[in-house]
């Protein structure tokens, strides 16, 4: 009996039960219309800030589910550049973040693009700008590839992929079947390729972000929106072990990837009501900004403002906000109390305990 699910005669001829799948599958496509529809509704303004928290939050949820930690400001800079927003208050990127961002966008904004080995290899490149002797090319060497945990002499094998000498056929496999035409729903599709392409494991390192950069590529062929406004990536980080848990289960098990692809329909509503909590707050930074338009605001004062319209954790002092704005404690004082002054901020407690709230927060 096959050890691993690429051992099967059979592979990759998944199955998997359709009628279990309409249910979820259905749920899927309902909340994306709404999305559509919600999204047109409220213009492009809106639609941008959500895209811009989406693809930010993709690229920097697939890096830390391999234990990657990116600089979000950085990342939300390089996607501002990206989609032709302001980048006012945020730092400069890095060549490596500008790298993960391209990666995205291309796979996202170019889904109608085939897939190709040479796309591929050019997105390994970007995720590993400082080279090496398997970067940008399929793994070649002959030493097992698996995923283990555990200490020296005691580790636990999670998965053991195909060795290196099969990698290349497996590969044409997979690039032919992703650009074929094939009577199946598109979002099950990127399910399935999201499943056989980190089994293959084809590269030395980034498995896991690439195959989650062909789920982006394939769920913009299903959706048909011009910008990503949801993210799997942050989905699956935000639940990481039951993604483990499935993928293992399911690389141990026969070719019935039911239980994969259930996962993978809830993940992704999980992802959308997600985006749909991301759009209140968009359209509350819009609102924001429309009834204080009137107000000259500076560089730091607009920083920690955005910043107070995300999820902030504490209060608001002037220590914090000095920190935030990178400033003295003199600077952050005066800003707060022209804040104040225009009705923006409300100061509450006294002397040492002050802190700040956004009015009708």
């Amino acid at each position: 009996m096959a050890e691993w699910i690429w051992e099967w005669a059979e592979w990759p001829s998944f199955c998997w039960d359709t009628e279990g799948l309409m249910k979820p599958l259905g749920a899927v496509h309902m909340k994306l219309g709404e999305l559509r529809g919600l999204l047109s509704a409220l213009g492009m303004r809106v639609g941008l800030d959500t895209a811009l928290s989406a693809m930010s939050a993709d690229v920097i949820g697939s890096s830390e589910i391999e234990g990657v930690v990116l600089d979000p400001a950085q990342v939300r800079s390089s996607v501002a550049v990206r989609l032709g927003l302001a980048t006012e208050g945020l730092p400069v990127p890095s060549h490596y973040i500008d790298g993960l961002v391209d990666v995205m966008v291309d796979a996202c904004h170019h889904p109608e693009v085939p897939l190709s080995h040479e796309i591929l290899w050019g997105y390994h490149r970007k995720l590993f700008p400082a080279g090496g002797a398997e970067v940008g090319c399929y793994r070649h060497s002959d030493d097992p590839m698996r995923v283990i945990s555990g200490v020296l002499g005691r580790e636990n094998v999670h998965f053991e992929a195909p060795p290196s000498a099969r990698v290349p056929g497996m590969m044409d496999d997979f690039v032919a079947w992703v650009n074929s035409e094939q009577e199946m729903d598109t979002i099950v599709k990127a399910g399935i390729a999201a499943l056989w392409f980190v089994t293959i494991h084809p590269f030395c390192d980034g498995n896991g972000r690439l195959s989650r950069t062909l789920t982006d590529k394939l769920l913009a062929r299903a959706d048909g929106m011009p910008q990503r406004y949801y993210s799997m990536s942050a989905a699956i980080q935000r639940d990481r072990m039951s993604y483990y848990r499935v993928l293992e289960a399911t690389q141990r098990g026969n070719l019935d990837i039911t239980a994969w692809l259930k996962w993978f329909l809830e993940c992704l509503l999980g992802a959308l009501a997600h985006t749909e909590r991301e759009i209140q707050q968009a359209v509350r930074r819009a609102q924001f900004w429309e009834a204080h338009a009137d107000i000259c605001f500076n560089d730091r004062q607009r920083r920690v403002l955005l910043r107070l319209m995300e999820p902030f954790e504490g209060k608001l002092t002037t220590s914090k906000y000095a920190k935030l704005a990178k400033c003295s404690s003199d600077t952050a004082l005066r800003d707060l109390k022209e804040l104040v002054a225009a009705g923006v901020l409300s100061a509450e407690g006294v002397g040492r305990g002050t802190y700040y709230m956004m009015r009708n927060a």
